[in-house]
């Protein structure tokens, strides 16, 4: 049994030394991205403070006083003006009280009624009793005199006129002078929730402004016999109250908002800037301006530390999961250990970057910050862009930490420069073809240096030596890589780009052997090779690693090489073994062609995929024979005597070298082939496979199979492309030359279709 060396489809959980070591790591992580940006702080700090005395208006400033670098700030007097203007502006508002409207109805038409009843006077004196009234104006006694008629004129043009004011508004006429006086001349009315209307405070109407008011309004009446213009207004002043008041909270909270809209007044002193010259008087100005630059001295609030923690646990949290999400990462331990520790150096070397900033005056230090190295060094040790994608984006977010005061920009600029490293790696077989790429990722760099630059606006002249920083930030890192990759390499065998290329020669000690010792086991892993190749790189698979681990597949048939039909020239070996010895040597090529990997130093994954090349399949033409045996012996024949012993792919690319393996060995059967057989044959071997669960954890969706049965077609009939047949009346020095002239018609030739002979 092998299937102790096989990694399996599923995702093998860590142990607890490895689940500790990550957690150390993350936490390690962590503590560097918090304190490497607030020990970069207080550098800074120190620099700036260096420079500073404590000073008094009047008096001579003993020194120049000099800003380091720009500073930006709020000007809290200016804010505060601003903050008070926007208040100012926001009306006082009023709003209509359903409450007084409804007593002020109420009154004039209890009133009414009272006055129109059959025992008006004590009536309308009850109401007035009752609703503690004061006739001071007799009002009752003057309607009591009026005929019934007349006050039944007289109370209707009574409740239409309060009516009229009730639905106009009046207003409290002590609020409104209060108003005044703070110099206010314009309120607003809040009708709903969102109607508002505004009106200066001289149109508004009060209790003392019924008379001026009502006075159009009571014109139309003015012709009426029974209309008593002073009886009418006395009975409004004492009856109607005022229904529109000013709402004090609703004005408040829009004032807030108004203040919370107003945006810090920012002033900014400039790098160079003289904020105090030796032998002037001290300002309370330039007092201010050293007051801003001691305030620059790092002040860590607990909630400035706990949201940078916290914001690093989450960058830091998100990429390893990102990180180890991605399928088959068999490797994923090692891979978790060299993008933590490379995190934790990378943030250990920005501090040093940062104070040699300071050391400088460096106007800017993005193109100098070591944050391309690492994306680089993992996406070559991983053959994976996508997992230097989440390096890059982890390192960014850490560096904006750095970047006191960074923007969005920031974070911009760093994740174009890092991910243009990334999409430029080819991951060429040779490592002289990275000065390509190196050159290429230079020029991407200086553009977008120059792009941020002018938008940034930063002088003119010193663009080039940003331009110089990036090139020679690109130059050092991808050295860097090409310097540790081989290490890398050799300590974890890690199947690197260049691992797989080399391992891909055919001159290689092992490959010689099995092309001398198994000349037909050699061919086929040749021709699996370039089907492995061509199905995986149209699926996107690791094309790479495929073509390695094909070549390799049938290494263990280097030692009974005469047991396998494809090194059969003469007498079949079959013929004088019984099929369950036969099927047992024939299993054996599996666990031999392990044993012999791991001997040669083969990455675990070339070892992953010889062990699982045949799954635990059948050996369904040894089984067939031993179960006819069995019939004639009466004996019954187990199935998993015939099965391989290791494990089903767990990875695309295992698949695939077990469809091509198989398809491969199938052609060798079909006598005259044609596309439709090709087709045909490749169906059934896929859907075998599936039949027998042999596909399940390879990743390999509906869609993916088609595709590798679509280029393993392709790539048959280009490899059995026919040739017309030479005439064998023509001499043999014209076949040549009869060759070339004919290669255009049996190019054209159906390739469906065998050739007659």
């Amino acid at each position: 049994m092998i299937k102790h060396v096989a990694i399996g489809g599923k995702r093998p959980a860590f142990a607890k030394p490895q689940k500790i070591a990550v957690i150390f790591l993350v936490i390690l992580v962590v503590c560097a991205a918090v304190i490497g940006p607030l020990l970069v702080r207080t550098l800074s700090s120190g620099f700036i403070l260096g420079d500073l005395q404590n000073y008094v208006a009047g008096q001579l400033g003993t020194r120049d006083v000099i800003a380091p670098q720009s500073v930006r700030y709020e000007d809290r007097d200016a804010t505060r003006r601003a903050v008070t203007a926007a208040e100012a502006a926001v009306p006082p508002y009023f709003v209509r009280s359903l409450r007084s409207t409804l007593v002020a109805r109420g009154q004039v038409d209890g009133f009414t009624a009272g006055v129109l009843s059959e025992n008006a006077d004590a009536s309308a004196r009850a109401f007035m009793l009752a609703n503690g009234i004061i006739d001071t104006q007799g009002i009752v006694d003057r309607f009591m005199r009026l005929s019934q008629a007349d006050r039944t004129i007289m109370a209707s043009i009574l409740k239409e006129t309060a009516s009229f004011l009730l639905e106009t508004g009046l207003y409290d006429g002590n609020e409104l002078s209060r108003l005044e006086n703070q110099g206010i001349t314009v309120v607003a009315l809040r009708e709903g929730n969102s109607s508002v209307t505004s009106f200066p405070v001289g149109e508004l109407i009060t209790m003392e402004d019924i008379q001026s008011v009502t006075t159009p309004f009571l014109e139309q009446y003015g012709d009426l016999p029974a209309f008593d213009r002073w009886l009418l207004l006395d009975s409004l002043s004492l009856l109607l109250v005022p229904n529109v008041h000013y709402d004090e909270v609703t004005t408040i909270g829009f004032r807030q908002l108004a203040a919370d809209s107003v945006s810090p007044v920012m002033a900014e002193i400039a790098e160079g800037e003289y904020i105090i010259r030796r032998n002037e008087v001290v300002t309370g100005e330039m007092l201010d301006k050293l007051d801003v630059m001691r305030g620059e001295k790092p002040t860590y609030s607990f909630a400035a530390i706990s949201g940078m923690v916290l914001f690093s646990v989450i960058v830091t949290s998100g990429g390893v999961i990102m990180f180890d999400r991605f399928p088959n990462r068999y490797r994923r331990f090692q891979f978790l250990l060299i993008l933590l520790i490379g995190i934790f150096l990378t943030l250990i070397a920005m501090v040093g970057v940062m104070k040699a900033s300071f050391i400088f005056r460096a106007i800017t230090m993005i193109p100098f910050l070591p944050i391309l190295f690492l994306p680089i060094f993992i996406s070559l040790v991983t053959n994976d862009k996508r997992l230097g994608l989440i390096a890059a984006a982890m390192l960014c977010a850490y560096a904006v930490l750095f970047m006191e005061g960074g923007r969005a920009t920031t974070y911009v600029e760093l994740i174009l420069m890092t991910c243009s490293c990334v999409y430029a790696i080819q991951f060429a077989s040779r490592r002289l073809d990275m000065l390509y790429q190196v050159f290429l990722v230079a020029l991407i760099g200086a553009f977008i240096v120059t792009l941020f630059s002018l938008i940034d606006g930063y002088r003119l002249t010193a663009v080039p030596l940003l331009v110089i920083g990036i090139v020679g930030n690109v130059v050092i890192s991808y050295l860097l890589a090409i310097i540790l990759l081989p290490i890398m390499e050799k300590l974890f065998n890690i199947p690197t780009a260049f691992m797989l290329h080399e391992l891909s020669y055919t001159d290689s000690p092992t490959l010689i052997r099995l092309s001398q010792v198994a000349q037909g086991t050699y061919n086929h892993s040749r021709v699996v090779a370039d089907l492995a190749y061509d199905a995986a790189r149209a699926i996107g698979a690791n094309a790479l690693l495929v073509r390695a681990a094909a070549l390799y597949h049938d290494i263990g048939k280097a030692d009974h090489p005469e047991y396998f039909i494809e090194n059969q020239t003469g007498e079949n070996k079959h013929d004088d073994l019984k099929p369950s010895l036969f099927a047992a040597i024939i299993k054996s090529h599996v666990r031999l062609g392990v044993e012999k990997g791991r001997e040669i130093g083969l990455p675990q994954e070339v070892l992953q995929i010889i062990s699982e090349h045949h799954g635990n399949d059948v050996i369904y033409y040894f089984y067939k024979e031993a179960q006819q045996d069995g019939i004639r012996e009466n004996r019954l024949v187990a199935e998993e005597d015939f099965c391989y012993s290791g494990n089903p792919p767990g990875n695309q690319e295992s698949a695939i070298v077990m469809l091509s393996d198989c398809v491969e060995a199938a052609t060798r059967s079909i006598k005259r082939p044609t596309t439709p057989k090709y087709e045909k044959m490749i169906h059934q071997i896929i859907m075998g496979k599936i039949e027998r669960d042999q596909l399940n954890d390879s990743h390999l969706s509906l869609s993916d199979l088609d595709i590798i049965s679509s280029s393993l077609l392709h790539t048959l009939i280009g490899r059995d492309h026919r040739r017309i047949e030479y005439p064998e009346d023509i001499p043999a020095g014209q076949q040549q030359l009869f060759s070339l002239q004919h290669d255009g018609a049996a190019a054209g030739q159906n390739p469906s279709k065998g050739t007659e002979k």
